[in-house]
């Protein structure tokens, strides 16, 4: 068992867990700076974060580290390691199925200034 993430304590330990997020990943990892891109990416395609609902902004997190884990997995069998590919398809499916929930088109946010900002700066 790999050691937990300073500031993480087991059960086993008589601690209380702390539930890590993407925010508590080491973001000098390749990976982790990977899934937090295209959390971001996503998130951006969506129209962005305050346009978003709470099931929506954990579904764009899923996907982006099952994009991640997919991505790496395809990488490592592509330059010879043996990949499980059971695994992998599951993996691959879970990304569809939330990437089919989240839309696969952009959403347009709307720019359109309020009509009093837009007189002031036609008056102005």
């Amino acid at each position: 068992m790999s050691e937990p993430k300073t500031g993480v304590k087991l059960p086993s330990e008589g601690g209380k867990v702390r539930l890590i997020s993407m925010e508590d990943l080491d973001h000098r990892r390749t990976a982790s700076r990977a899934a937090v891109q295209t959390k971001n990416s996503i998130i951006a395609d969506l129209g962005g974060e305050d346009r978003l609902s709470t099931v929506e902004r954990l579904l764009a997190d899923h996907a982006a580290l099952a994009a991640a884990v997919v991505q790496d997995s395809y990488a490592r069998w592509i330059d010879g390691e043996k990949v499980p590919l059971t695994e992998l398809a599951t993996v691959q499916n879970s990304f569809l199925r939330i990437a089919s929930l989240l839309g696969l088109s952009r959403r347009p946010r709307d720019v359109t200034p309020a009509i009093d900002t837009y007189l002031k700066e036609q008056a102005g």
